[in-house]
């Protein structure tokens, strides 16, 4: 992807991939090796990425950020997603700090919160998804009521990911209407430590850690509140589609490594004497999936350029058809990827395998395949039904 990028992003890219090929090592097989995870000090990649200025990547200078540059944060995500990599990432800089910029100008705590992610002291998990949730982010029961100074925070968030390992959660929660209105919902910073919280932690089908989160009639601060009070959906809409972004440039960088890995696999596997990599079926199989890797590409690369203008019907259009073909491609590289290594292919012998369920777990985060293709069709399809409407 070199020629999609500038030479300040270039020479970024190169100096992560040779931090990454050098101190994160990736496991020879697929058997996850992850534990429970626990609250603990932050990791040697988290420094690194502070010095590598990986944190300020999506935010402005003029707010404490580097820059807001969507393109370096597809590079880096891409990166990631070659490696394998299990840093909360996303929920911090993508997605949390997106949401937290949006009321840094008008509250203290939020701007004293980015500045602690900056400098690399903190991490931030955001609980909005819930058992009934699905693929409709604004299917929340999870409810705050103001008393005084105070709110008081009840109800359940599942797959919350890196929940344990954060120092501030991000919590959706509705503060008025029904369970399936966009209006009245309200974001929250909780402390993990607050009275009344119930966390069990677990290790995703990935082995990244992830937890499931309970809330008994919990104290949050008035001053916690992040943004307007029963308006949260929008920014909070925008800051998912930067993170399915971020987490289709993921997608493409596994995707790659999984072609990679099975052209080296079809070039050494010899059958009747010769490697299965000359047979011509073969071949056109391995150009199909590099096509399938070019669109998903192709598709995340502007939906990140995107990103970077602000226009958000575009934005969300773009992001729904990256995150479509992606899906997509994933499927279709991975199936035949493990039909083309044969039955090794469906053990854990390989770290075949991890790659796989990394991919499986992005299709389903933050909406799946068919939840993208409604969406898509909703976008695009709206300004054309206006049109006839005025048209009569």
């Amino acid at each position: 992807m070199s020629q999609y990028l500038n030479e300040e992003r270039r020479q970024l890219v190169d100096a992560l991939s040779r931090y990454l090929e050098r101190e994160h090592r990736i496991p020879e097989s697929g058997v996850a090796t992850a534990e429970a995870p626990r609250r603990q000090e932050l990791s040697a990649h988290w420094a690194a990425f502070t010095d590598f200025g990986l944190l300020g990547l999506s935010v402005d200078e003029q707010q404490g950020g580097i820059y807001d540059d969507p393109l370096s944060v597809y590079a880096v995500m891409e990166q990631f997603g070659r490696h394998l990599l299990r840093e909360p990432y996303v929920s911090t800089v993508v997605q949390g700090a997106r949401l937290l910029v949006e009321v840094a100008d008008v509250s203290s705590c939020a701007k004293a919160w980015l500045d602690q992610m900056f400098e690399g002291r903190s991490q931030v998990a955001v609980a909005h998804a819930e058992p009934q949730t699905d693929s409709c982010l604004h299917n929340v029961q999870t409810r705050a009521e103001q008393t005084g100074d105070t709110w008081r925070l009840s109800g359940h968030k599942v797959f919350v990911t890196h929940a344990a390992q954060a120092d501030i959660w991000l919590v959706l929660a509705r503060t008025r209407g029904h369970v399936m209105d966009q209006d009245g919902l309200s974001l929250f910073a909780v402390d993990p430590q607050a009275e009344g919280i119930r966390c069990r932690a677990y290790c995703n089908l990935d082995g990244a850690p992830a937890a499931e989160l309970w809330f008994d009639d919990v104290q949050v601060p008035a001053a916690n509140l992040i943004g307007p009070v029963h308006q949260a959906w929008p920014m909070f809409a925008q800051a998912c589609a930067r993170t399915n972004v971020a987490l289709c440039a993921e997608a493409v960088g596994i995707m790659s490594v999984v072609l990679e890995t099975t052209v080296d696999y079809v070039k050494a596997r010899k059958q009747f004497g010769v490697t299965i990599g000359s047979f011509q079926a073969i071949q056109h199989r391995l150009v199909d999936m590099y096509m399938q890797l070019e669109k998903a590409r192709s598709l995340s690369l502007h939906a990140s350029t995107v990103a970077g203008y602000g226009e958000v019907d575009v934005l969300f259009a773009a992001t729904a058809a990256a995150k479509i073909v992606c899906c997509q491609s994933a499927r279709f590289i991975s199936q035949n990827a493990i039909q083309l290594h044969g039955g090794i292919g469906m053990t854990d012998e390989l770290v075949l395998g991890q790659y796989v369920k990394r991919l499986m777990v992005i299709a389903q985060t933050l909406g799946d395949e068919q939840h993208h293709i409604q969406q898509f069709i909703e976008l695009t399809q709206a300004p054309r039904v206006n049109e006839t409407a005025a048209q009569h």
